[in-house]
């Protein structure tokens, strides 16, 4: 639900209740000769679609129009992420060059 409540780490862990998941792991194996040189790509993703705000109001975020608003899409999510990477890397790069190139901003 997009808040943090439970973050006191001095307490005692809280198991995750049947048929639910609150982590995850990945592996790979890959043989690479010693001249050679190879790539993995993997995705960490997370679903926290509600923001909440201290006077009560809660918004979601711009990303449920797509995946909704459960809070279960972080596989989707990360999925997309490793078939459209570089088509998204291209469009940000588009997006933010004006703003780089520009030399009347600062050097950020």
């Amino acid at each position: 639900n997009g808040s943090f409540d439970n973050l006191n780490f001095t307490e005692t862990p809280v198991p995750s209740q049947p048929g639910s998941s609150i982590g995850a792991a990945i592996a790979a194996t890959v043989t690479i000769p010693s001249d050679a040189q190879r790539n993995v790509t993997f995705s960490l993703a997370w679903d926290s679609p509600e923001v909440k705000f201290p006077g009560g109001q809660t918004y979601y975020r711009r990303y449920t129009k797509f995946y909704g608003t459960k809070g279960d899409a972080a596989a989707n999510i990360a999925h997309d992420a490793i078939i459209e990477h570089s088509q998204w890397e291209s469009q940000i790069e588009d997006w933010q060059r004006p703003i780089l190139e520009d030399k009347r901003l600062p050097e950020w």
